[in-house]
């Protein structure tokens, strides 16, 4: 009559998604500034590359601060005031270096925008492709009837 509890569907933690992102998108933005410095744009190898630096290390604050303060041991609440902190003035110096890349460094916006966008879009495609690699259904082995 009672039927056994369905089993609970556990979302794995993949520590490493981080890491592989960035390396991912830095590999990728690194071929882009190499093939953009073969045909001769320089202004777009220049915003290629400082796009996929300032927006890898955006996303390495950004994977930092999120580690810090979803992490499962209590944390001192000044520490995470200092996480917050840090993640807050990311921002203005986001706006610096976009602002040196563009007007002194005489990137090309465009692609000083695609250079930023490598790590969202590296993003994007690693978990479309873990979600089409995984079967529907395939979960972590259970107990048998």
């Amino acid at each position: 009559m009672n039927a056994p509890p369905a089993p609970v569907r556990r979302i794995a933690s993949d520590e490493g998604f981080p890491r592989r992102v960035l390396r991912m998108s830095l590999v990728l933005t690194a071929l882009g500034v190499i093939y953009a410095c073969l045909v001769g744009a320089w202004r777009t190898a220049i915003g290629l590359g400082a796009g996929g630096l300032i927006g890898g290390a955006a996303f390495l604050v950004l994977s930092w601060t999120v580690a810090v303060m979803v992490g499962g041991s209590a944390k001192p609440r000044w520490r995470k005031a200092g996480v917050l902190a840090v993640a807050v003035v990311k921002l203005p110096l986001l706006a610096v270096a976009l602002w040196y890349a563009i007007w002194r460094m005489d990137a090309q916006p465009l692609a000083l925008l695609a250079g930023l966008a490598m790590t969202q879009i590296v993003m994007v495609l690693k978990v479309a492709g873990a979600m089409l690699v995984a079967r529907p259904g395939a979960g972590p082995p259970g107990p048998t009837r």
